[in-house]
């Protein structure tokens, strides 16, 4: 079909999609064939060769173990992007983990405890994700996903926000040739006893699943983040159901994200002499003749920024929304400059007529 541009896969801790914990996999079929990991002999044999695998393999070796079998699933994944692309070239295969990090095991190990810190890239390596094996620009997409719970207690939420704080997950995730988010939004469940009381059928149990939707400028934030941190060429929205409401909020941002080229851009570097503490993130790339600039409002309150170009005069900005207007190019005798106003969790996304711009100094 025209509209078809590539298959997802969901990698879930219930699924066969990713490998469970690294005592995983110590089965003669895995094991016997070669009797090397990743060039290390593996010891065990007789009755108690299981028992010994796993204390040579989660001991001493584990750290080769997590990597030989992260590179067995890599290339699987190489396998069926490669027969993707035999039957259409251009489609691309995406890894959509949003449960992937939901097993008993990981969820044990990623509650937050004192004095203990974990990076995303080991949690992936524990269930056979290895995230060099997917930096192919033509390889598969592994989506960075991140699950949206509704409102309540935050033991229920302790995992998700430890997952969010992680030192690496940003630059984990940026460093891919493809960036990309997937925002599952977790259901919200209401169970109606008094209806089963009065039903006239015996056991019936009723249950309402609502996915409520962040509301005005906090509906916008999860968008903009994954534009400032990671450069997302691709976001995945959704859930069980398809969240419904809050569309106005977010109409302008995908308006504007969608006439952005879906290639690398580059942030524009703060002088050395500033801190890098700054709420906005301002991005440029060159693209069939053009020059297309994003800025990107990562904090609950509006700001202006201004940014200096280099710029051929006569040079025409273009917004890209449809919906706003902006500020033009002000030229003086020292050169040439834009600013811009933003609003909170606010993405502004402009076209320049030429390739020949560089933009540098923000402030």
């Amino acid at each position: 079909h025209p509209s078809l541009g590539g298959l997802a896969l969901q990698l879930s801790a219930h699924g066969y999609a990713q490998l469970p914990g690294p005592r995983w996999g110590l089965d003669d079929e895995t094991i016997l064939p070669e009797q090397l990991v990743a060039h290390v002999a593996v010891a065990g044999t007789g009755a108690e060769r299981f028992a010994q695998r796993a204390e040579f393999l989660t001991g001493p070796h584990r750290r080769t173990w997590l990597e030989w079998r992260a590179a067995q699933l890599g290339r699987f994944y190489q396998r069926v992007e490669d027969e993707l692309k035999a039957v259409r070239p251009r489609t691309r295969l995406y890894l959509a983990g949003a449960d992937m990090l939901s097993g008993p095991e990981l969820q044990r190990q990623l509650r937050p405890a004192l004095g203990r810190r974990t990076t995303i890239a080991e949690t992936l390596l524990s269930v056979g994700i290895d995230v060099e094996h997917y930096r192919r620009p033509d390889g598969p997409v592994l989506l960075r996903a991140e699950s949206l719970c509704p409102l309540g207690p935050l033991r229920l939420q302790a995992v998700n926000l430890e997952v969010r704080q992680m030192p690496d997950v940003d630059h984990c995730f940026a460093a891919l040739p493809t960036p990309g988010s997937l925002f599952c939004q977790q259901p919200e469940q209401l169970a109606v006893p008094s209806f089963d009381q009065k039903s006239p059928f015996r056991r019936t149990h009723t249950a309402l699943f609502a996915h409520p939707v962040p509301s005005d400028r906090q509906n916008r934030r999860r968008l903009v983040h994954s534009l400032a941190s990671i450069d997302a060429q691709v976001m995945l929205d959704g859930g069980w159901l398809l969240p419904l409401g809050q569309e106005d909020s977010i109409r302008d941002l995908v308006a504007a994200y969608r006439r952005l080229p879906a290639v690398r851009f580059w942030q524009v570097a703060e002088p050395a002499d500033r801190q890098s503490a700054q709420p906005v993130t301002i991005r440029y790339a060159t693209f069939e003749g053009q020059t297309y600039v994003y800025a990107a409002n990562d904090s609950p309150i509006p700001t202006t920024a201004r940014v200096q170009l280099d710029a051929p005069i006569g040079c025409r900005l273009e917004e890209l929304s449809g919906t706003r207007s902006v500020a033009p190019l002000e030229y003086d005798g020292q050169g040439c400059s834009w600013t811009v106003d933003l609003e909170p969790y606010d993405l502004v996304a402009v076209r320049l007529g030429s390739p020949k711009v560089r933009l540098f100094a923000p402030q």
